[in-house]
């Protein structure tokens, strides 16, 4: 196995950002969507805002200024988009398509309140709009509630959606405790029970999206970051098992390792930061994108980019680029 040093990441990191740049356009960046998990045959999609948040948060913390030029161009378009949508974020570009929904919104407000690009008063707004759309007990709809009425679009629920609230209302000061003693009762469920709540791909998913939320929580309490650490560690094992060639390998390995090194886990962040770069070595970034599922375990949705983004924050975390 190849040994992973700090000028390795750094190149690594310089080439990742230029092809995110390359396949950015105007802050966007394409998405694609197959019936089969290999996503061997896959269609290009309408234009979306996940691959955009994603790779902004991804990048948010790099001081390089590749990173700062992509981070400026994505958050332009996602501060113009937010503002003319009246804080309420579809997945897709166009509103015509799906409803505004929770899950987008907030990853939307809590990345540029984070980068500095909206106003404080703007994100209690949205902080509002949000905490309008509880299902009542301690969690939230997927949807903003009138416009799926209006769209007749079916409401549904979702953990990864409710840990992603939970994160931009602590950030945003307004922290629902409610919703995290919820999220952390759930937590001390097993892998299988966790994962029928889940419509994003992987496991790891949960736990990357869940790792920046515990991170939000002051004096989290140390048994549900050991749980949390007991999870991603049985996950990163489990990740041994899959194969190299199989499409989302790389992506999958960049979210668990960030997710052990946000809680110091050094030691085995590193070796498995090493095994990312034989991932990478072997395969192509572009073909590494599955990220989630929506809908149906059927359709699989995801970008390079999320791909190359993901890789870029694992390696940026481990090496504190």
């Amino acid at each position: 196995m190849r040994e992973l040093d700090r000028f390795t990441a750094v190149t690594m990191i310089d080439e990742g950002l230029r092809f995110l740049i390359q396949e950015c356009n105007d802050g966007i960046f394409d998405l694609f969507v197959s019936c089969d998990e290999g996503m061997e045959r896959s269609t290009r999609f309408p234009k979306e805002f996940f691959s955009s948040v994603v790779a902004l948060n991804a990048i948010s913390g790099i001081n390089r200024s590749s990173a700062r030029e992509l981070k400026s161009i994505i958050s332009d378009m996602l501060v113009s988009e937010i503002k003319k949508r009246s804080g309420k974020i579809s997945f897709f570009k166009d509103p015509n398509i799906l409803p505004p929904d929770l899950d987008d919104t907030v990853l939307v407000a809590a990345s540029l309140l984070e980068n500095r690009n909206i106003s404080n008063r703007f994100v209690q707004g949205v902080v509002e709009c949000v905490k309008k759309n509880k299902r009542g007990g301690d969690g939230y709809w997927v949807y903003f509630k009138s416009e799926a009425k209006s769209m007749k679009k079916p409401n549904h629920i979702d953990l990864v959606v409710d840990i992603n609230i939970a994160r931009f209302l602590r950030i945003a000061g307004n922290p629902d405790f409610n919703l995290e003693s919820r999220i952390f009762k759930i937590l001390k469920k097993t892998r299988t029970e966790i994962k029928r709540k889940l419509r994003y791909y992987f496991f790891s998913s949960f736990l990357y999206m869940l790792g920046r939320m515990l991170k939000s929580i002051p004096n989290l309490p140390k048994e549900i970051q050991e749980r949390y650490l007991c999870l991603a560690r049985e996950e990163i094992k489990r990740s041994l098992n899959f194969p190299f060639e199989k499409i989302g390998a790389c992506t999958n390995l960049a979210m668990l390792v960030t997710s052990l090194e946000r809680f110091a886990e050094k030691t085995t962040s590193i070796y498995y930061a090493e095994l990312l770069l034989s991932f990478l070595m072997f395969s192509p970034l572009e073909r590494s994108w599955a990220f989630f599922r929506a809908g149906s375990k059927h359709h699989v949705y995801g970008s390079p980019v999320i791909s190359t983004a993901l890789t870029i924050e694992a390696l940026a975390t481990l090496f504190n680029i």
